[in-house]
């Protein structure tokens, strides 16, 4: 099963601040912060998985952009990011569609806040994600 998650960034082209998510469920999750997204259902897509859970989570519709992969293999094929559960995650850039509500927390999450990539840094991430946002800092230095 594949975990997709969303970079939501402000532009696609020249990203300077992405979205963060702070988890408020399961417990012992609950302060820690993410890429939102979720799990691949059987016979879902991972784009159209990406979609919908950015809408169940952020009641917002996002104009998907390039997959930031931990790598890509000589035959052009994408390295997801290995997560502590066994599974693996891809991550799409994204941005808000034009015309959408800011997102809101809807489903498991205390708050969004958007922060440059050296700021969040700062913020306490699941572990997981520790590697992709260290990744991402050193690729868009503010």
């Amino acid at each position: 099963m594949l975990i997709v998650a969303a970079i939501i960034v402000d532009h696609l082209s020249k990203p300077s601040k992405l979205l963060c998510a702070q988890r408020s469920a399961p417990p012992d999750l609950d302060g820690m912060w993410e890429f939102p997204g979720g799990k691949q259902e059987i016979g879902e897509a991972p784009v159209e998985a990406l979609r919908r859970e950015i809408y169940e989570e952020l009641g917002v519709e996002i104009t998907v952009g390039s997959v930031f992969p931990k790598s890509t293999l000589s035959n052009g094929i994408y390295e997801d990011w290995p997560l502590p559960n066994k599974k693996d995650m891809r991550l799409w850039f994204a941005t808000i569609k034009n015309g959408e509500a800011d997102p809101l927390p809807l489903q498991d999450h205390h708050q969004l806040v958007w922060k440059n990539f050296n700021e969040a840094l700062e913020l306490p991430w699941l572990m997981g994600d520790v590697p992709i946002i260290l990744a991402l800092a050193q690729q868009f230095r503010n």
